[in-house]
């Protein structure tokens, strides 16, 4: 099993090494390769083509959900949902948005601006906008940040900006949703620690928001290398389930449970879950 499941990861690194996704011959020859493989029982070799085509079925509708090219830069009507947590700065509000209504063909995630807003956005929010919308980009420089490689990551096929006319016009708003929760923690937390220093890095530690650290704190944690204790991963993951696990534990003898052990373990799980979600499910976690 163990070479198996090598033989499909391996499979998926030698697609991602492609300049460019094979055409529709090489696509049925891989899947008569696969038939051969079958059917002499090769399953390691069996198990490296059918990562291939899975990785190249991935790439492929990822890669058509996209802008097309005739809609770049044309007024868009658009009807969707805000999803994640909106970031707010002095100018404007940049969302995620999920498109759930729409003339044109265009991707299902997009990443929109709305600057000066009149009004208040928040995940779970149901909006009609008037958008612009281009196709994913960014600056491509050494050692930089790849922001084009992100929006890939994240599953977001366009960028663009809200038009102030028609006004935007809000349709609904769901209480309910992990999103929503995170927000709504966010919030609290902004007005406990309202005179607080650390307020962006314990919302960071919590909930995964790192946009309230400032560039000083920052600055630090490069210089001292360790950045990565900003994003919640195994090792803050581990410790909240650890905590959790003895705490269980101990309250489960106390109790006379009988088997502690296994109620701990349970109820670990689900909060590491829970915990995981909060984060927003992001690649560490």
């Amino acid at each position: 099993m163990f070479f198996s499941i090598l033989s499909f990861a391996l499979g998926i690194i030698s697609v991602q090494q492609f300049s460019s996704l094979p055409e529709i011959e090489w696509i049925l020859l891989l899947c008569l390769i696969l038939i051969v493989m079958m059917f002499f029982r090769y399953w390691r070799l069996m198990f490296f083509v059918i990562g291939m085509l899975w990785a190249i079925a991935f790439a492929t509708v990822r890669l058509a959900d996209r802008l097309p090219d005739n809609l770049q830069g044309q007024l868009i009507n658009v009807e969707g949902i805000v999803v994640g947590l909106p970031k707010y700065d002095e100018r404007k509000v940049r969302f995620d948005f999920k498109v759930l209504r729409s003339k044109l063909r265009i991707p299902e995630k997009i990443r929109l601006s709305w600057y000066f807003p009149q009004q208040q956005i928040s995940s779970g929010q149901t909006w009609q906008f008037t958008v612009k919308l281009k196709k994913p980009h960014g600056r491509f420089n050494e050692n930089g940040f790849d922001y084009e490689r992100w929006l890939f990551i994240q599953n977001i096929g366009a960028t663009g900006y809200i038009k102030s006319k028609p006004l935007p016009k809000l349709l609904n708003k769901t209480n309910v949703g992990i999103d929503i929760l995170r927000e709504t923690i966010s919030k609290k937390l902004t007005v406990l620690l309202n005179k607080s220093n650390n307020t962006g890095l314990i919302k960071a530690l919590s909930i995964g928001e790192r946009n309230g650290i400032s560039n000083r704190q920052w600055d630090v944690f490069r210089k001292t290398g360790t950045v990565h204790l900003l994003a919640i991963s195994g090792l803050h993951i581990g410790l909240m389930a650890g905590l959790a696990y003895l705490l269980i534990l101990k309250l489960g003898v106390k109790l006379l449970v009988n088997s502690p052990q296994s109620l701990a373990a349970v109820f670990t799980i689900i909060i590491a879950t829970f915990y995981a979600a909060l984060a927003g499910f992001s690649l560490p976690t």
